[in-house]
């Protein structure tokens, strides 16, 4: 064997030795690797090498395809691919050494490495992560997913998140602010620039919320003084609005009908004028007037009074109170059955008090209804168009008999205000209930309705023809039992009725009962146009309550003495006239 041949067989065995590294040359790489990772190597494992590192026998193809890409790059080192004789005997002598599996991952690392002059620590190359063998640097194609790869002597780190030791030519202040990665135990660090943009935030975010706190209490203040404004003017404006309600600088001039009650207090007046609209604060004119009495009592006129609303509290108060000057009153006793007109003549000619024609006037004009509200004026009143044109007074049977005061300077009004104010006291609620019992009977038997204005027509009816308190019942029995079945009995037949119209005299003729008025019910069927006097109130109850199961349909009565005939019959009833008379002989 000449020197070339034992030169090409030294060179062949060196060439064997670098193809299978032994124990020696793994340390010997192992501490070459670390002293580039202490000269400041950035080190970030990736997911495949931590796969690796977990598990030693990995798939021997990605050993394959790094050992062809150094082939490739360096034609001159061509290793052989590793007996599993060697690569199962490699970690059991790793074992042996204390070394475990880093020395699986140094040897992995020393065969990548073998192409030092290409791919060297610091330099950069493209890698097709999903196909390792065409990682050449002819085919480095990328796709998603893909990128620029850095190895750093112990993995490889995408750029994306990689950590350069490579210096900055351009900016040295930023490579002094330059970290390691990793510390000496193998924990991630955060690098000065990001701590330095984690606390920038932190700043930030504080200044945030102080001008938001700052802009927060600005705009509190903003609206605590809008409050104040509000609140103040709201305030002000009603302290103006009540004292112009008070003292009537700027009212409408405005005028109302108002009606004081008898015994009125402040409070109800104060409650009157605020209905009419003639003053917005009741409380305040309550304060005002008692402020204004303090320890007097005053009086106030009972009436109705034309005000005006411009008028300021102190004048209103003035005008319903009592006069200082005497005044002369006088009592008034109207008996039960009296009519408008004997009413009047009481007041006109024994008492000197108002005038016929204003009477007249305020009976049949005023819509009393509206004025007082009372619930049994109101369908007397819904239902005038269909009253009868011969009704001679529209409040014929409300002026409640009664003993009255009044003044001998009493309006007509006020003394008409107080006869419909006693009959409104007198009739009941169980009145207006009997009148809704009575108008279904009506209704279910004769087709017509029974009214209010019925029963007090009835009533008058009973007033007249009774002498007794005792005969009202069965007197309004036989007026009902003829109503009911007014087929039969058509009339009433009354006497009182007739009276009525043609004046009050001791007896009727033959002549009267066939004369043809409107208040004749010889010849007028039904009730007559209107009330023939204004009755009590045991007459009301007689008309509502008569006489139960009465089976009689005529009465006639002694003239002198008040004794009443009742019959069933037409014959009887001829008899009970001629007992009558008898009586009277």
């Amino acid at each position: 064997m000449n020197r070339d041949t034992r030169d090409t067989k030294d060179a062949n065995q060196n060439q064997g030795q670098n193809q299978t590294p032994g124990i020696q040359d793994i340390q010997k790489i192992q501490s070459s690797q670390n002293s580039r990772n202490n000269q400041g190597n950035s080190v970030m494992p990736s997911n495949q090498n931590q796969n690796n590192n977990q598990n030693p026998n990995r798939n021997p193809n990605q050993n394959r395809s790094v050992q062809n890409q150094n082939q490739r790059s360096n034609p001159a080192v061509a290793p052989r691919r590793p007996s599993p004789q060697n690569l199962q005997r490699q970690p059991n002598q790793q074992r042996q050494n204390g070394q475990g599996q880093g020395a699986v991952r140094t040897a992995r690392d020393a065969n990548m490495t073998n192409s030092h002059d290409e791919f060297q620590s610091g330099h950069t190359r493209t890698f097709d992560k999903n196909n390792p063998g065409a990682n050449s640097a002819k085919s480095s194609r990328t796709r998603t997913g893909d990128g620029t790869y850095h190895f750093t002597g112990r993995d490889i780190k995408s750029s994306r998140q990689r950590f350069s030791d490579v210096p900055d030519k351009d900016n040295k202040d930023n490579n002094k602010r330059k970290r390691q990665p990793f510390d000496d135990d193998g924990n991630m660090q955060v690098s000065a620039d990001k701590e330095k943009i984690r606390k920038h935030n932190k700043t930030a975010e504080a200044e945030a919320k102080k001008g938001g706190a700052i802009m927060s209490g600005v705009l509190k203040v903003v609206l605590y003084i809008i409050g104040v404004f509000v609140i103040s003017g709201i305030i002000a404006y009603n302290i103006i609005m009540m004292a112009n309600d008070v003292f009537a600088f700027i009212k409408e001039p405005a005028a109302a009908n108002v009606t004081i009650p008898e015994n009125a207090s402040i409070e109800q007046i104060s409650q009157i004028l605020y209905e009419n609209k003639l003053i917005k604060y009741p409380k305040i004119f309550n304060f005002y007037i008692n402020y204004r009495q303090k320890d007097k009592e005053w009086e106030f006129e009972p009436g109705i009074y034309q005000v005006s609303a411009d008028t300021n509290y102190d004048d209103l108060i003035a005008t319903f109170r009592k006069r200082a000057a005497a005044r002369t009153a006088v009592r008034i006793t109207i008996p039960e059955g009296f009519t408008v007109d004997q009413i009047i003549d009481e007041f006109v000619i024994n008492n000197n008090i108002g005038s016929r024609d204003n009477f007249v006037k305020v009976i049949n004009e005023t819509d009393f209804s509206e004025l007082l509200g009372y619930k049994f004026l109101k369908p007397l009143y819904d239902n005038r168009a269909n009253l009868s044109p011969d009704r001679k007074y529209l409040l014929e049977g409300y002026l409640f008999p009664d003993t009255y005061d009044f003044y001998t300077d009493e309006n007509e009004l006020n003394i008409i205000i107080r006869f419909l104010s006693t009959f409104n006291s007198w009739f009941t609620e169980d009145c207006y209930n009997k009148c809704e019992i009575l108008d279904r009977t009506y209704l279910e038997q004769t087709g017509r309705h029974f009214t209010i204005d019925d029963a007090i027509i009835l009533a008058s009816l009973v007033e007249r023809e009774a002498k007794h308190n005792y005969d009202f019942d069965p007197i309004s029995a036989v007026f009902h039992n003829r109503m009911l079945h007014s087929a039969a009995y058509p009339y009433l037949e009354s006497d009182a009725t007739i009276l009525y119209e043609i004046g009050h005299k001791s007896d009727l003729t033959a002549e009267d009962l066939e004369e043809d008025l409107p208040y004749n019910t010889y010849k007028r069927k039904g009730l007559p146009p209107s009330a023939i006097c204004n009755p009590g109130y045991a007459a009301i109850f007689a008309a509502l309550w008569p006489e139960e199961n009465s089976p009689y349909y005529f009465f006639v009565a002694n003239i002198n003495s008040g004794r009443v005939y009742y019959g069933r019959t037409s014959a009887e009833h001829q008899t009970n006239i001629y007992l009558a008379k008898t009586e009277e002989e």
